[in-house]
C-alpha cells in the first residue's frame, strides 16, 4: 500500500499503470487478508510485476508547457472531456485540443483521473461526475479563451 500510495501524480500520466496496482490492492482486501499477512506465490508474483511496471515511470518525460513551441498563436482552444467505466474502475480524461490559423490541429493532455469502483457503486455515473469534476478544474487552472468544450 505505501508504494502504491508513494506516487505524487496530481495529473494523472501514470493512470494506466497506477489503476491495475489499485485493483490488486482491492482484491486482495476484498479476499480478507489482514494487513500483515504474506502474499501468496501468485499474488507476489503479480505484485513483483507491477512494481516493474512502476520503475518504469522514471523513463516517462512530461513538457510543462501545454501549447507546442513551433505555434506562435492558437485562435481556437477547445477542451474536450471524455469518461467512461468498467466493474473495476471509471475513468475521465480532458484533452486540450488547438487549431492554428493554417488549419494545424494539437492535442495535449492536462489532466485525467482513475478511481478503483468501490464494492456498490454506479460506474457510468461516478465517471460522468469525474469529469464534470475535472472540467471544472481545468478551466480553473489552465487561464485561456476556449471556444468551446465537449463531453
Amino acid at each position: 500500500m505505501s508504494t502504491i500510495c508513494s506516487l505524487f501524480d496530481p495529473s494523472g500520466f501514470s493512470a494506466p499503470v497506477m489503476i491495475t496496482a489499485k485493483v490488486f490492492m482491492q482484491e486482495i482486501c476484498r479476499h480478507g487478508a489482514s494487513w500483515n499477512e504474506p502474499l501468496s506465490e501468485d499474488e507476489r508474483t503479480e505484485w513483483k510485476k507491477l512494481v516493474n511496471e512502476l520503475k518504469r515511470l522514471h523513463d516517462v518525460g512530461v513538457p510543462r508547457c501545454l501549447k507546442p513551441s513551433q505555434i506562435i498563436t492558437v485562435p481556437r482552444w477547445q477542451l474536450l472531456q471524455y469518461c467512461d467505466a468498467s466493474a473495476r474502475v471509471y475513468a475521465a480524461v480532458g484533452y486540450l485540443r488547438m487549431e492554428t490559423d493554417a488549419g494545424q490541429i494539437y492535442c495535449v493532455f492536462p489532466i485525467g483521473k482513475t478511481c478503483v469502483v468501490p464494492l456498490k457503486s454506479s460506474t457510468i455515473l461516478t465517471a460522468a461526475v469525474l469529469a464534470t469534476q475535472l472540467d471544472r478544474l481545468d478551466k480553473r487552472e489552465v487561464p485561456l479563451d476556449l471556444s468551446d468544450f465537449v463531453f
